[in-house]
């Protein structure tokens, strides 16, 4: 987190101990602003610059996968800065802890019109961008893993990185004119010279290519709503696109289920053909031998041998009737 010398300086003056009146005057009086919006500026520039670092991160992940694409990286590589970027995230996630305003704070906030309850909102959502990172990125190696199987998985690893890195340029601007800008519209020259050189000159990820500067709240909200507005077309794109694959992969399933069933039935076919064969070899055998016995006159063994072809007889129409549908 980048700190001014004016932090650094008010530090120094607390932990010294010598917080006796002296006729030095406060880093504040000197940058010509209030105490006010030099406590909610230091305080805002470190949450939005932990912002930024997670936007970099993800950006230089997003940017090697984009590398793998073009040629520039192999495989492994970027699915080594994929891994990297997704560990780091679940150690912020890990480390994350619930943010509450004192009571200093909050009186400052109030003094610069703006809403404790939605800046602590703010300083808690930083949780939920990171889980946002983490489902990105594990999609994107998901289908790293398996660019090699073919050009669907490479168009889908394509598809994933190119509304990945969409959703990405919305959501800078919809941090910036969101919460950078739309709270401090009202700062005066100094006030914003200092946000300037604490925070803004600094930003590296989440600030527009073409960042402007609304003096207005309602401009920056209406600026911040067309960000949301895209990010949310990219969620629907993203779903739609996820919903058409649940519907091949239930295809592939169905038909994989059909192809079962139909090995299945070969499988029978199969073994009735078997036992067919297997009676009419039987039936020669009988034939011969009812044959022999109608020349010696044995009625007591052609009793037999009609017996036993009766009983062939019933086997061969069980076996015929399994195939009748």
């Amino acid at each position: 987190m980048r700190r001014m010398w004016i932090f650094a300086a008010l530090a120094a003056l607390l932990l010294s101990g010598c917080g006796a009146k002296t006729q030095a005057s406060e880093p504040w009086e000197e940058l010509g602003v209030s105490e006010a919006a030099w406590t909610v500026i230091e305080d805002f520039s470190g949450r939005y610059s932990a912002l930024d670092a997670d936007g970099l991160r993800y950006d230089e992940a997003l940017e090697a996968v984009q590398s793998y694409l073009d040629g520039g990286l192999g495989q492994a590589e970027a699915l080594g800065a994929l891994n990297s970027a997704l560990e780091a995230v679940e150690a912020e996630l890990e480390a994350a802890e619930p943010v509450s305003l004192d009571a200093g704070l909050e009186e400052a906030l109030r003094e610069l019109g703006i809403s404790p309850t939605e800046y602590e909102a703010f300083a808690n959502s930083r949780p939920n961008d990171l889980q946002n990172q983490q489902l990105r990125l594990s999609s994107l190696l998901f289908y790293l893993e398996n660019a090699g199987r073919g050009e669907a998985a490479l168009e889908d690893l394509r598809f994933t990185l190119a509304a990945n890195a969409s959703e990405q340029e919305s959501l800078r601007g919809y941090f910036y004119y969101g919460c950078l800008n739309y709270w401090f519209t009202g700062l005066d020259e100094a006030e914003l010279e200092l946000l300037r050189s604490s925070l803004i000159d600094g930003l590296e990820s989440y600030i527009p290519e073409q960042a402007l500067w609304f003096t207005d709240r309602d401009m920056a909200e209406e600026q911040t709503m067309l960000c949301l507005d895209e990010v949310e077309a990219l969620a629907g794109l993203m779903s739609e696109r996820l919903g058409s694959q649940q519907d091949e992969l239930y295809e592939m399933e169905h038909d994989y289920d059909r192809l079962l069933e139909l090995i299945e039935e070969d499988r029978q076919a199969r073994e009735r053909l078997a036992a067919l064969m297997e009676l009419s070899a039987r039936l020669e055998e009988l034939s011969a031998q009812i044959d022999e016995a109608s020349e010696a006159g044995d009625a007591e063994r052609l009793e037999e041998l009609r017996a036993q072809f009766e009983a062939l007889v019933a086997e061969y129409e069980a076996l015929t009737a399994e195939e009748t549908p």
